[in-house]
Parts: C-alpha cells; structure tokens; sequence
C-alpha cells in the first residue's frame, strides 16, 4: 500500500485502509474492532511512496527477498553453487522463464519458503524445485525430491548427487 503511487502517498488513505484491515481481520476472530484517527490536517499529510531501492534494502533486510533476472547466472548471487549455475546455463541457454523468476523474486524458494506450483507441462515446475533443492543442499539442509522413475529422476539425482559433496 505505501508503496504504491507515483512519488507520495496520503497518510490518511494509508491510514483508512489499515483500519479496514484491522476490522475485517478482528471479524474473521470473531472480535469487533472499531479504530478511529482524530484529528485534521489542512491540505492533507503525505509521505514518500516506499520504494525497495538501496536504503529500503538496508533498513528491512529482513524482509527484502532475493532478486534475479530471467539470467541463469544470476542463481550464483543468491546461493546456487557455481559449478551448478555453469551446469544449468549449458543445459538452459534461454535462460529461466517468467514462472521460475516469479517463484525465486516473490515467493522465496530460494530462501526456504514452500510453494505449491500447477502449471502446465513443460512450464517448467520441475525446475524451480531443482533450484530449491540445490539451494536446501547448499545449506546443509536435507532434501527430499519426488519423480517418476526415467531418465529426468536420473538427470536430477544426479545433479543433486553433486551438490552435496
């Protein structure tokens, strides 16, 4: 919410829209919840729409999450091994598709979180866990990794094989 907008956003729309928030997560815990702001401010009060830029990084660092390109490469910057990152940019030399820097860049794959992925065949879903799975292994985390039996469990098994040791 404030960081949308082009170069200000109104505090107190900001505002309204927490106490709407405020009132429907009280609801959904069978609470009332009933905020209110007093007061006035000729001409109205605005703050700098947030942007995640340097300084934004710097401050939340903990709530900034990783950010690649659709390079393959760039898989090295956020904890891919090397030898692993070379391995893929020979095997994918057109690089990562919108579904798999979508899951790095806002679901955190690559830092730990879970995601449930439903695309189509060939979207590239196995692929996203391969580089969640090297990543786990990379940090010294276990890995399980389900396939059907054939040739690609065999590729993966092999990769992941690699990474651990």
């Amino acid at each position: 919410m404030l960081g949308e907008g082009d170069d200000s956003v109104s505090l107190m729309s900001a505002m309204d829209e927490i106490q709407k928030r405020v009132r429907a997560d009280a609801l959904s815990m069978g609470r009332t919840q009933t905020p209110v702001v007093f007061g006035l401010v000729e001409r109205g009060l605005t703050i700098p729409a947030l942007r995640e830029e340097d300084q934004f990084r710097r401050a939340f660092p903990e709530i900034v999450r990783s950010r690649i390109s659709d390079s393959i490469a760039d898989l090295a910057d956020v904890g891919i091994p090397e030898t692993i990152v070379e391995a893929w940019e020979d095997r994918f030399p057109e690089g990562l598709n919108d579904l798999q820097v979508t899951a790095v860049n806002d679901h955190g794959v690559l830092e730990g979180e879970s995601l449930v992925v439903v695309a189509p065949t060939s979207a590239g879903k196995t692929f996203i866990a391969e580089m969640a799975a090297v990543r786990a292994i990379a940090d010294g985390r276990k890995v399980v990794f389900l396939l059907p039996s054939g040739p690609r469990e065999r590729e993966v098994r092999g990769l992941l094989s690699s990474v651990g040791r």
